[in-house]
Formats: structure tokens, sequence, C-alpha cells
């Protein structure tokens, strides 16, 4: 063999081991990632299908089908699969998926209460539920702590760090909620809806539709405005066995005869019995209503697809970022590419985004070199890290693992 051909054998066999995948089924709604036990991958489908992929060989070691509720959100806590589902309730699969036991049910928060932004860490459940509720569940002592995010009609994105919730909306704003008080401040708007949210040391990364990457500073809590709260005295009702409707309903009812602003936020601290967390019914309660609420928020999220939506654009990796800084928020704001930000992940120096394409990038720590990793099928909704890999995951359902 001369020495081209083997040089192309060798390059070819490069390519091959640089990158493998799992090839795309229905489109995910939902997913989460376990570093235990090599690597696991959660994913939920279209076609109800939940699967727990192997990430060393990418094949399936477990799977069921949702007859009943929809999975709206999935989170992994020390190998042990959690879902939150359309009708309020989260739940916790045995690792084979066939059964499952009740974690938490906020079902009467009202008609929509379906679970979103699941995470589950240090010993606690934190949540969204419906538009712009976030939930806290400590389950050692059965105590459920709910804080509304006034002003913000549906949650984009949500991130644990540093003892506090990082919230964005779909309206551009940006939230703090303290995870010890239940306050929530206000920390300003964005100029484009975030997509995605990475933390990167002390800050936090913000994937934007604009083709941005946001990189957020928060200032020190004393140096901010507090939120109005409610006094979980008055706000408690004797009934300990589930969380008050009452109680939520009498919050925002001072909210909208304050006149409340957008940092403020209604808390109440509810004391669970063990039966608020084993339900006897399931049911789907979505609000029918919901459109009509979104209508105008929608519209201007539309406005934000549609300058990115061009027939040129241009998505060839470059060092070259811009910079600018929001009169809103104390951050700093890259040009990253024209497409959206789909996805991001902070590893060390190294900052992986996704994009709508299916492109995967791999930038340094200030975005001032930036490479192609690879591409995907389809929008790269997830990107994980595995020890020494980079596992990506599609809106088609691809997996694709690069190294």
């Amino acid at each position: 063999m001369n020495p081209h051909t083997l040089a192309s054998v060798f390059y070819l066999l490069f390519l091959i081991s640089a990158s493998y995948g799992f090839e795309p089924s229905a489109d995910v709604k939902s997913y989460a990632f376990s570093e235990l036990n090599g690597g696991k991958i959660a994913l939920y489908d279209a076609a109800n299908e939940l699967k727990i992929i192997d990430a060393v060989n990418l094949r399936p070691s477990a799977q069921t089908t949702l007859t009943a509720d929809e999975i709206t959100s999935l989170a992994f806590d020390a190998g042990e699969l959690y879902a939150g589902l359309s009708s309020g309730i989260i739940v916790k699969f045995s690792k084979d998926l066939n059964s499952r036991e009740m974690a938490l049910d906020v079902s009467s928060l009202g008609l929509d209460a379906r679970i979103t932004h699941l995470s589950v860490t240090g010993g606690k459940i934190y949540a969204v539920a419906g538009e712009n509720i976030f939930l806290v569940y400590d389950p050692s002592v059965k105590k459920l702590s709910a804080a509304r995010l006034s002003g913000v009609y549906r949650v984009a994105t949500c991130k644990i760090i540093n003892g506090a919730a990082v919230i964005t909306g779909w309206d551009r704003s940006v939230f703090r909620l303290n995870l010890t008080s239940m306050e929530v401040k206000n920390q300003g708007k964005l100029d484009a809806v975030a997509l995605s949210a990475a933390q990167a040391g002390q800050d936090m990364l913000l994937g934007l539709a604009s083709g941005e990457i946001a990189s957020v500073k928060f200032e020190s809590e004393e140096n901010l405005v507090p939120s109005d709260r409610i006094n979980p005295k008055t706000t408690q009702t004797s009934a300990v066995n589930s969380l008050s409707k009452q109680s939520l309903s009498a919050a925002k009812g001072k909210a909208a005869k304050d006149g409340s602003k957008a940092n403020a936020a209604d808390k109440t601290d509810v004391n669970l019995s063990q039966n608020a967390v084993l339900p006897q019914a399931y049911g789907d309660k979505f609000g029918a209503n919901l459109a009509d609420k979104t209508a105008k928020n929608e519209a201007d999220v539309n406005l934000s697809r549609k300058k990115t939506s061009v027939n040129s654009l241009d998505t060839k990796p470059s060092a070259n970022t811009r910079e600018i800084a929001p009169k809103s928020l104390n951050a700093k704001i890259y040009k990253i590419s024209n497409l959206r930000i789909k996805s991001l992940l902070s590893v060390r120096d190294k900052i992986y985004i996704g994009l709508d394409n299916g492109e995967i990038w791999r930038a340094s720590a200030n975005f001032t070199d930036i490479e192609k990793l690879g591409k995907n099928s389809d929008a790269i909704i997830s990107v994980f890290n595995n020890n020494e890999s980079i596992i990506t995951v599609s809106r088609n359902g691809e997996i694709k693992i690069y190294k």
C-alpha cells in the first residue's frame, strides 16, 4: 500500500473515531443526562416513548411508552430518573422504567400545572409549574416553597447556580431567585429571547435567538432592591395535605390590586404531609386560555426569529466577536452567528455551542477562538460532557458523540 493510500485510510479511521451517532427516530420533547455508570441519556419523544440510552455504545438499556400523562421535563439525580408530567405531578422511575413512584403533586396550582425545567440536586427538587410558578420541594421535611414570577407569562430557561435560580422569560426578562428566602429580583431585559443557558465560573451564559451569547454578571444581594413578599403565616391555610389553591389565588389577587411590578414575587411556604405526594388520580390540566395570555408576547418572539431567518446566513466560525454592553443588564454580548443558539455547555476553559442548523462549535472562554467540531442532521438542543467526550442531542432524536 502506497503512503498516500495509507494516509487516507488513517484519516478515514480518525473521522470515524472522532464522532459516531445514534440514528434519529421521533422529535425529542425532553431529555436528561447522568454521568454515572459510563453515562446515561434519557430521551422522551413525540411518540410518547421514554428511553434510557447507554452513552458508551448508544444502545437503549431501558424503554417504555407512556399512555396517560405527557412528560414535560426530565432530570437525573444520582442515577435515578425523575420526570415532570403535564398533569402537575413529579414521579421517580425505576431503573428499568417499568414502574414509577410519586415524588410530588402540585396539580392544585391551577388549570395549567405542567412541570418544566425540572432539576434535582442536593436532596431538593426544583421546577417550574405552569406558566411562571417556581417550586422548591424538600422531601426530607416535606416542605414545599413557591414563588410566582409576576410579569412572566412563560419561563424560557432556568438554571440553579450558587444558591440561586437564574430564570429567563420569553418576554426577554432575566430574574434571579434566592433559593433560601424565595425572593425574586428582576435583573433587566435581554435584546433577544434566551434559548439556552450554561454556568461558566461565577457567570451565566445565555444563548440568544439572535445568534449572540450574553455573559451575565450579577450584583451582590445587598445592592438589589428586595421584591414584594407574602407572609407565609397569612397565606398558609390549615390544610397541609396539598399546596393551597386559595393561598396562591390570594397572592395573585394581592399582586393585581397593588399593581405589582415585574420584580415582585408572591411567595408561600407549605408543609406537606405524606399524602401530599401520593395523588389518587392523573389528569391532563392544560389551560385553554394560554393562547390568549401569550398572544402579544409570541408576536415579539416571532419578530426576533424573523430577524435570524434570512436566506443568506453566514455560519462560518470566526474569531471576530462583537462585544456590547446593554443598559439593562450587567452583561457582555458576543456575536457568534446569525443562527439561533439552541444549546450551551461550559467545560473548564471551553464553551460548546449548539446551533439551529445542527452545527456544534467549540470556543475559548472569551470567544476569541472558535472552531467547528461537526454537524448533526437537525438543530442541537442539548450538549453534555461525558469525561473526554461531548454528547450532542438533536431535535430529531439523533445523538452524536464528539471525541
